[in-house]
């Protein structure tokens, strides 16, 4: 995979394309964009995980690396469950 914004492009390219069908692997690979990106292109991913399937969407925003405060931002009933 090619370096610096070629990749990150490609990555955020794959996220997206991703996202419609397999968003479990494409929060995983939003992880791998670079650090300065990488809360807003995993927090996009989970937004639009969660309108589609709230539930897995919330048990992988459990999961992932994100703060606590980031995750009641995205899914407030988070911490209810």
């Amino acid at each position: 995979m090619p370096e610096g914004r070629e990749r990150e492009s490609q990555i955020r390219r794959s996220v997206l394309m991703m996202l419609r069908t397999n968003p479990e692997q494409a929060a995983k690979l939003a992880e791998l964009t670079e650090p300065r990106r990488r809360d807003q292109v995993v927090e996009m991913v989970f937004q639009q995980w969660l309108k589609k399937d709230p539930l897995k969407a919330g048990a992988g925003l459990k999961k992932s690396y994100l703060p606590d405060e980031r995750k009641r931002f995205l899914q407030p009933q988070t911490d209810k469950e």
